[in-house]
């Protein structure tokens, strides 16, 4: 009667069991890559909205487009002129874009903010 394992067999089983594991490890790589790319895209929007509410305070609401270090704001009217004649507020779209390092990964957040209707232009 034979006992124990051949090494035919420790090979083959090894080879599964190294498969298994780069698999394995392929797949937490991914999800590792995943998440770290999540937390930045946060990031992103975070200091995008931080830059929106920073408009009206900080920065100038005026019509016109603006830049700083990785980013831009847009600011133009909104509405027809028929309407921001009948409006009490003066009313401005505003586009936030984050510039990041890598073309194409670019992050645009837009509001409508209001102002006093004696500040548009």
């Amino acid at each position: 009667m034979r006992r124990g394992f051949t090494l035919l067999e420790c090979l083959i089983a090894l080879a599964i069991l190294a498969a298994a594991t780069g698999g394995l490890y392929q797949s937490l790589a991914s999800m590792a890559a995943a998440g770290r790319r999540s937390t930045m895209e946060l990031r992103a929007a975070a200091l995008a909205r931080s830059l929106l509410d920073r408009v009206g305070t900080d920065i100038t609401l005026a019509e016109g487009r603006q830049h700083g270090t990785g980013w831009s704001l847009l600011i133009t009217r909104h509405g027809s002129p028929e309407d921001r004649a009948a409006w009490p507020v003066a009313a401005y779209d505003v586009v936030a874009t984050l510039h990041p390092d890598r073309p194409g990964r670019e992050l645009s957040l837009a509001t409508i903010i209001l102002g006093p209707k004696g500040q548009a232009p």
